[in-house]
């Protein structure tokens, strides 16, 4: 069939999850673009966009099993929840929480120890950003989170400040 000899001749020899590794690609950087216009233009509509856009890329993401890139697009989803937030939208911040828990989740810390260190501290912003929880247990959650993931982290200015945090 023709239409098939074309679409092998467009795609070459990339594989279908190489394909959907492109797709989802496109669509975070999409939401990427649509997110930064939007803050530029101050259009929440792009906003919106930008949030189907990762939503998208997100799916194919967990579909494939491509860690690493669903957690910075659930990243990207947490940081647009914690704008909605300060805008006063109900249950944002807990949606920015579950979203930066949800980057934890699929960061190998080990692998990933910039992008871990940089999601740990915005779910600590969050957290004690979140009037649902006490900033002591707030701030021992993501210490507990930092501790487990066996990085070199024990005397950050983020790790300082949890402890301070609890101390207080």
């Amino acid at each position: 069939n023709e239409a098939v000899k074309n679409f092998t001749h467009i795609i070459g020899d990339r594989n279908a999850t190489q394909l959907l590794t492109d797709f989802s690609m496109a669509k975070h950087n999409l939401g990427v673009a649509l997110r930064g216009l939007g803050r530029l233009r101050k259009d929440k509509t792009l906003r919106d966009e930008a949030l189907d856009s990762y939503d998208l890329a997100l799916k194919v993401r967990i579909s494939i099993d491509a860690k690493a890139d669903a957690a910075s697009t659930y990243m990207n989803i947490g940081n647009i929840k914690i704008e909605q937030a300060g805008e006063g939208v109900e249950g944002a911040l807990d949606e920015a929480v579950e979203n930066y828990q949800a980057s934890i989740d699929n960061l190998d810390p080990k692998a990933n120890p910039i992008s871990y260190a940089d999601v740990v501290e915005k779910l600590t912003d969050a957290l004690l950003d979140n009037g649902q929880s006490n900033a002591a247990q707030a701030a021992q959650r993501a210490l507990d989170i930092i501790e487990k993931s066996g990085l070199e982290l024990a005397d950050t200015s983020t790790t300082q400040r949890l402890r301070a945090e609890i101390e207080s």
